[in-house]
């Protein structure tokens, strides 16, 4: 008599503890069919996690770094702290002197203590300066690394969409492969049909009008007024890009390491805008707009288009 003994699951090497009941006599396992093949869908904007990589994202994003690094770095004004600075000098006169003299008969100085104290305000000044630029640079490399990973998160987002997009394009075009020639027509139609509705409600664009031609115009000189009166402030890079993208201008604003001189100290390298004028090609004037679409048409930079106009070296 046949053993119908259910086997523990100790009885079946490999599989997992549990008993099972034995299959039915004349029981067959068939495989599963396959799916169907279906039309692949287009992949859209939602069908991934998006943190808000626009404009105004990174705008909101880069509030979030500010109060991260405790504020704006590029509105720290050095000179003005080192100025600020000068409330602790009467203090530290009476000091310095020990109570020989006082702040109130600092006129008095003879020409030796005049020095000692000229040299105590100097060292004074330095050490507040350095400081604050210290303060100050830590905070601005802290807010470009953030901004610069965000950047980087956004291209390799931009990436993946476009990647998404493209692998689509291929499996379509399998799909299209395996369809048979009727049903392949039935569809490249349907898809005519489509495109021949949406040119429909497709509008030429239309002519700039003179009141939004005065808004750019505007918006050009409102940027160099930004680029002008806060050169050092990084935020002044969308100002840039704003004006040699649209600017009639004989020059071009760009983002620039330049030393800076110190009354008190050493020289020190700062990062701000720096206007760079352009020359003439073949008898033409060039302009701030020109050198943006050349960047852009060949995909290099507006500083790669400059070196190779001789503009700078």
């Amino acid at each position: 008599m046949a053993d119908n003994k259910v086997p523990a699951f100790t009885d079946i090497p490999g599989k997992p503890g549990f008993e099972y009941a034995p299959a039915r006599p004349g029981w067959i396992e068939y495989p599963e069919e396959p799916p169907t093949m279906k039309m692949p869908r287009k992949p859209k904007l939602k069908d991934f996690v998006t943190p808000d990589y626009s404009a105004e994202g990174r705008q909101r994003f880069e509030q979030m770094v500010f109060t991260k690094i405790g504020g704006n770095p590029a509105k720290i004004d050095v000179m003005k702290e080192v100025s600020e600075a000068n409330k602790a000098l009467p203090k530290m006169f009476n000091e310095f002197f020990s109570g020989r003299v006082y702040w109130g008969d600092r006129d008095k100085l003879s020409k030796e203590q005049a020095d000692e104290w000229d040299d105590v305000v100097k060292r004074w000044h330095a050490h507040v300066y350095y400081m604050v630029t210290s303060k100050k640079k830590t905070m601005l490399d802290e807010h470009e690394w953030m901004m610069d990973t965000f950047d980087s998160k956004a291209a390799e987002y931009k990436e993946a969409v476009k990647r998404a997009r493209t692998e689509h394009k291929a499996r379509l075009e399998e799909w299209k492969k395996a369809k048979e020639p009727s049903e392949l027509a039935i569809f490249e139609e349907k898809e005519r049909i489509k495109r021949e509705v949406a040119k429909e409600y497709e509008k030429p664009p239309k002519p700039p009008t003179p009141t939004e031609t005065r808004m750019t115009a505007k918006d050009v000189a409102s940027a160099e007024i930004t680029i002008l009166e806060t050169p050092e402030n990084p935020e002044v890079k969308g100002a840039i890009g704003l004006f040699n993208q649209y600017a009639t201008k004989p020059y071009v604003y760009i983002w620039k390491a330049q030393m800076k001189d110190i009354p008190w100290g050493r020289d020190i390298e700062v990062e701000q805008a720096v206007k760079i004028k352009l020359p003439k090609i073949k008898g033409k004037q060039a302009y701030a707009k020109d050198v943006w679409d050349t960047a852009q048409t060949h995909g290099i930079t507006i500083e790669e288009v400059l070196t190779r106009i001789g503009a700078l070296k």
